[in-house]
């Protein structure tokens, strides 16, 4: 399947975090993936790169987060779409 600039992926990956009312400085990071037939999964940052202390409204961590990706083997995240309950 072709991405988004003509590249070929195998999933395409997002990060989102999640603020909780009452108390700013706690959150949640969160990866999500979809893999090429459309099916996705959601799985904690710190389950899957095993750091859960950014805060993506800092560039800085952003950046951090984004080389930590560039660096991981997420493959075994990815090949979890035929082991676990993925989302359509």
């Amino acid at each position: 399947m072709i991405g988004s600039r003509g590249r070929a992926f195998q999933a395409r990956v997002a990060c989102i975090q999640v603020h909780f009312r009452g108390n700013p400085r706690r959150h949640r990071n969160y990866l999500i993936a979809m893999n090429k037939e459309g099916d996705w999964l959601a799985k904690s940052v710190s389950d899957v790169l095993g750091d859960d202390d950014l805060d993506l409204r800092r560039p800085a961590d952003v950046k951090a987060l984004e080389a930590e990706i560039g660096k991981a083997d997420l493959s075994e995240t990815l090949g979890r779409f035929d082991t676990e309950v993925a989302y359509r």
